[in-house]
C-alpha cells in the first residue's frame, strides 16, 4: 500500500479512476511532479483540481519506446483518506468574466 501526501487531480481516466499528479521536493530544494493513475471504481465524484490524499496497492507498468522507458504507476483498488478531500473551486464561465474584467467576444 503506497499513499499520496496532496495529490491533485489532473484528469479523469475513463469513469473508474483519475491522473493525479504530486509535487516531490528534493534535498537540494529541486521538485518535480510525480504521477500516479488512481483507479477508484466506478462513482468516484471526483473532478479536474479536487485535492486529496490517496491510499491504494501499488502496481507498475514498464513501457519501452525506442530509447525511451516509462513508467506508469498505479495505485489500485484505491480510497480517498477521510477528512483530506478539499473539492475544487467551481469553474470559471469559460471566459474570463468572472475575474470583474469586461471581456469583448
Amino acid at each position: 500500500m503506497i499513499r499520496t501526501e496532496d495529490a491533485t487531480v489532473k484528469r479523469l481516466a475513463g469513469g473508474k479512476g483519475v491522473v493525479v499528479t504530486e509535487v516531490v521536493t528534493l534535498n537540494d530544494g529541486r521538485t518535480f511532479d510525480e504521477y500516479f493513475t488512481v483507479w477508484l471504481g466506478d462513482g468516484h465524484g471526483l473532478a479536474v483540481g479536487d485535492r486529496a490524499r490517496f491510499l491504494g496497492r501499488f502496481s507498475k507498468k514498464v513501457t519501452e519506446k525506442g530509447d525511451k522507458t516509462f513508467v506508469d504507476v498505479n495505485l489500485n483498488d484505491a480510497k480517498v483518506v477521510d477528512g483530506t478531500l478539499v473539492k475544487a473551486a467551481p469553474a470559471a464561465d469559460g471566459w474570463g468574466a468572472d475575474s470583474g474584467e469586461v471581456v469583448w467576444h
